[in-house]
């Protein structure tokens, strides 16, 4: 692969990727109960990047994800890239004290979470 032909990008490879091999199994669950297949992972990333960038979210913005390990979160994270945003976990444990550093320290502008944890976002904040 000459150096013209490497993607520019995380994003960019991550879509060369996809159109490789788009019936492969991209992720799945231990015991294989749930699959996504590249192109489906490739077209909710690229879902997820729109509504981000529909809500302002973009270059260098940071974006918290508050989940459990599960296949809904990869798509999430693939989006924010998608968008240049910068992407990371929260810890599920931390109380809202700790969120509220975390948050500010990385000047989230959004979350994505589960449930359970919306109220003790909402008092981080």
């Amino acid at each position: 692969m000459t150096a013209a032909d490497r993607p520019a990008t995380l994003p960019e490879a991550f879509q060369r990727t996809a159109r490789i091999g788009p019936d492969a199994v991209a992720l799945r669950t231990v015991g294989d109960t749930q699959t996504l297949t590249w192109r489906d992972y490739a077209a909710r990333g690229r879902q997820v990047a729109a509504g981000l960038a529909a809500l302002g979210v973009g270059r260098g913005d940071a974006v918290s994800l508050m989940m459990a390990n599960r296949i809904e979160f990869y798509p999430l994270e693939v989006g924010a890239q998608h968008v240049g945003a910068t992407s990371f976990s929260v810890y599920n444990t931390l109380a809202a004290e700790q969120l509220t550093h975390v948050f500010a320290d990385s000047a989230t502008k959004l979350v994505f979470c589960e449930k359970q944890h919306v109220d003790r976002i909402n008092a981080s904040g």
